[in-house]
C-alpha cells in the first residue's frame, strides 16, 4: 500500500537528516515529538506524520527545529551548525534547472509540487539528497524566507535556457459531476494528446461530485496549460486545477 512506503519513506528521511544534525533521539521519544506536532499538519498520529513526510506533505524542515529542542534539553548538546553554502560560482545546469553558486549538484523535483518548466521555482538544499526544487508558490515554500527556519538553506534556482526534451510528473486534480464515462472520457482526452498517464484516483463528495486526482507526463507548463483547456470541456467538468 502506498500508505506504508510513504511512512517507510518518510521515517528514513527524518532519521537520515536527525543523524546529519547529530540527533539520534530514542523512537518513542521521537513519536512524542511528531505527535505533538501532528495536528498543526492535521496528522493525529506519529505513523500519520512519517507518512506526510514520505510524500512531502510536510517538509523535514519544519520538524527538525522541534526535535533538536527537545534533543538539547535532554542532552545539553549544542547545536549543530548548519552545513556551509558554497560560495557563489558560476551558475551550472543541472537536469534543466540552473543552480546558482553550485556546480554538479543533485536536483530533484519535489512531490508536493510538482514544478514544470515555465514555472517560477526556488530551490531548499537537503542534507544528502542534493537541492530539492519547489515552486514558488508551494504551500511547504514560507512565504518569507528570511524568517524561515535556516534560511541559508534556500537558494535561487531557475529554469535552463533550453530545457531539454523530456517529460515531467504533474498532478491534477479534477472536480466534475460523478456520472457514467466521466472517467472514460477524462482518459480519451489524455490519450488523444498523446500523453501518458501514471495514475487516476477517484473519490466521491458527499454532494454527489467527483474529484479525480490524475498524474501525467508533461513537457511545460504551456502543454500542461493545454490539457487543463482540453479537460474543462468535457461534459461536467466543473474545475481542472494543478494542485
Amino acid at each position: 500500500e502506498r500508505r506504508d512506503e510513504n511512512i517507510a519513506e518518510g521515517n528514513a528521511d527524518l532519521n537520515s537528516e536527525l543523524r546529519r544534525n547529530g540527533i539520534e533521539p530514542e523512537e518513542d521519544e521521537l513519536n512524542r515529538v511528531l505527535e505533538k506536532l501532528g495536528p498543526r499538519h492535521n496528522c493525529p498520529t506519529a505513523e500519520d506524520m512519517y507518512a506526510a513526510i514520505g510524500y512531502g506533505g510536510v517538509p523535514v524542515w519544519k520538524v527538525i527545529p522541534k526535535v533538536r529542542e527537545v534533543w538539547q534539553k535532554k542532552h545539553r548538546a549544542a547545536a549543530p551548525a548548519v552545513p556551509r553554502i558554497p560560495a557563489p560560482s558560476a551558475p551550472k545546469r543541472s537536469a534543466g534547472v540552473v543552480v546558482e553558486g553550485m556546480d554538479n549538484c543533485l536536483v530533484k523535483f519535489a512531490r508536493c509540487c510538482n514544478p514544470l518548466p515555465g514555472d517560477e521555482i526556488i530551490g531548499f538544499i537537503t542534507r544528502g539528497f542534493g537541492v530539492s526544487i519547489h515552486k514558488r508558490n508551494c504551500s511547504n515554500v514560507p512565504r518569507d524566507l528570511s524568517a524561515a527556519p535556516e534560511p541559508e538553506r534556500w537558494v535561487r534556482v531557475h529554469w535552463a535556457g533550453s530545457v531539454r526534451e523530456e517529460e515531467f510528473k504533474a498532478t491534477l486534480e479534477i472536480v466534475g459531476e460523478d456520472r457514467p464515462g466521466l472517467l472514460a472520457d477524462i482518459t480519451q482526452q489524455v490519450f488523444n494528446l498523446h500523453l501518458f498517464i501514471h495514475s487516476l484516483n477517484s473519490r466521491e463528495t458527499k454532494d454527489g461530485r467527483a474529484v479525480i486526482s490524475a498524474t501525467i507526463s508533461v513537457r511545460n507548463i504551456d502543454q500542461m496549460k493545454n490539457v487543463i483547456a482540453r479537460l474543462s470541456k468535457i461534459d461536467g467538468i466543473l474545475s481542472v486545477r494543478r494542485p
